[in-house]
């Protein structure tokens, strides 16, 4: 379980920081920076994804270097020293040098002071004659201001015949060459099997080592990157079968629940069938992933009548919530009934009300407008009616019934920017900035420059970029007519926030 959540603080953290390249990571702030980093608008800024799961990863990466014997000493260490007083991060670097004898500046200089990680492209080839294993890594990440190559001690293990033989290696250019001397070729290679060092790791494998490790890798997060490039393998129906067998019996939870998300992913009738099957799993976390996936089958009826069933009989919430979501990608001509009803279900946090809400905006059907419109009133449950708000963003985008209705949806974000309830102001900033609506922006640009509260203000300044980069776009795509407008200054988005209103 901990390292689980370790992968998805990896996958929290990349979002952050990759620019917006996965498909996974749309919709969010990208970009790169220090995790000690005295640049910013507002300290707020500094509460984001690079401080909480690349900072706790980190940590982790300290600890299997220290050992955990030298690394509780020297967190005891640094405790006891500085308690009752202000520090900062050289203060722990000293502390640790303190405790255990090691000076480890290069390892706050690289994680803590630069920015970025390890891009990793790993090659592995077989010399029969010598007996020897030639191991091939390159640093891969483009190399910039504050990126840097990395230094990197980490393991490798070989397993053959005679058993699972572990090397200590040191990657630090960007191209480093190993060679092992082994008694036969292995069978199983796990470059950083303890999955210790937050990186991007290719290493081509062929389908039946992929397989293997899919199987046999004891760290969960080797049998998720197994799956994962099993995954790409899209038409490959062993490959695919792998995948199946792995949703129904591998052993922990999350490793299910991902396999599923990357059968979601290959959209083939295999797949499909696998997905059903694991709307049977135990562990509702699963079944949620499950029913989240089968979305992607847009008007299968088979799929539809699983979903529906879904709501009918499972008891947990969020596996409810997920189906909902995905009956309205499904489109079945019953999805507008579905979802009005599921309107009426108390859940925890409103999770049931919210994904009704925000698959009503999905849906393209006429009658959802008005019903979000209602939701949105202030006296409805708050978490309902922030996916309202933002929910009729995305419904006013597509226009359904014509430009009377934009402005009806316009008018209403626009009250809304007065709402005595926080988080529903932010709602409709981002409605506003989903909206597009050209129209918005001097209320906007008040907004962000009278608001107390910087996370509001940020969300003002994104919605103002969003909206100003779909007029640029959209006068890219239109044949030029007189003379050239002059480009519209861009309002630079600050970190991501997700700390709690104080």
């Amino acid at each position: 379980a901990y390292d689980y959540e370790r992968w998805k603080d990896m996958q929290d953290y990349f979002c952050e920081d990759d620019a917006g390249h996965s498909p996974a990571c749309a919709g969010g702030v990208h970009y790169r920076r220090p995790i000690v980093w005295p640049i910013y608008v507002d300290e707020m800024d500094l509460f984001d994804r690079h401080t909480y799961p690349k900072g706790g990863l980190v940590l982790h990466m300290l600890r299997a270097l220290l050992g955990e014997e030298e690394f509780r000493q020297a967190i005891h260490h640094y405790g006891t020293r500085f308690a009752r007083q202000p520090v900062d991060t050289e203060d722990f670097r000293k502390a640790i040098a303190e405790a255990t004898g090691r000076e480890l500046g290069w390892f706050f200089r690289q994680w803590l002071y630069r920015a970025g990680h390890p891009e990793l492209r790993v090659r592995a080839e077989w010399d029969p004659q010598a007996k020897s294993l030639h191991l091939a890594v390159e640093q891969t990440q483009e190399q910039r201001e504050l990126t840097p190559l990395f230094r990197l001690p980490l393991q490798v293990e070989f397993t053959t015949s005679q058993g699972a033989q572990t090397f200590r290696i040191e990657v630090a250019h960007a191209r480093d060459d190993f060679y092992f001397s082994l008694p036969e070729r292995p069978r199983r290679i796990r470059f950083d099997p303890n999955q210790d060092v937050l990186k991007e790791l290719g290493f081509p494998r062929t389908r039946e080592e992929l397989i293997d490790l899919l199987r046999n890798d004891p760290n969960v997060i080797g049998r998720i990157w197994a799956a994962e490039q099993l995954g790409r393998r899209r038409n490959d129906l062993l490959a695919l079968a792998a995948l199946r067998e792995a949703l129904l019996n591998e052993r922990f939870y999350g490793v299910r629940a991902e396999v599923a998300r990357v059968l979601a992913g290959s959209r083939s009738p295999t797949a499909r069938d696998a997905l059903l099957e694991g709307l049977n799993d135990p562990d509702a976390r699963v079944r949620e992933k499950v029913s989240m996936g089968l979305g992607g089958f847009e008007g299968d009826s088979v799929v539809a009548q699983a979903l529906e069933n879904v709501l009918l009989n499972e008891t947990k919430t969020y596996v409810v919530a997920a189906a909902l979501q995905s009956l309205a990608q499904v489109k079945p001509e019953n999805g507008f009934e579905r979802l009005r009803a599921a309107l009426e279900r108390d859940s925890h946090r409103e999770v049931i009300r919210r994904a009704a809400l925000e698959a009503l905006s999905s849906l393209e059907d006429e009658r959802a407008l008005p019903l979000v419109m209602e939701w949105t009133r202030y006296g409805r449950p708050p978490r309902a009616r922030e996916a309202a708000i933002e929910s009729l963003g995305k419904l006013g985008k597509a226009r359904p019934a014509g430009q009377a209705d934009a402005d009806r949806v316009l008018n209403r974000l626009l009250e809304l920017l007065d709402d005595p309830y926080i988080w529903a102001r932010r709602s409709a900033l981002r409605a506003l900035g989903e909206l597009g609506d050209r129209r918005a922006m001097p209320a906007l640009e008040e907004f962000a420059a009278s608001e107390l509260e910087r996370r509001l203000q940020r969300e003002a300044e994104i919605a103002l970029r969003k909206i100003r980069g779909e007029q640029k776009n959209r006068r890219a795509a239109e044949p030029p007519a007189g003379e050239p407008e002059s480009p519209e200054p861009v309002v630079e988005s600050a970190p991501e926030n997700t700390a709690p209103l104080r």
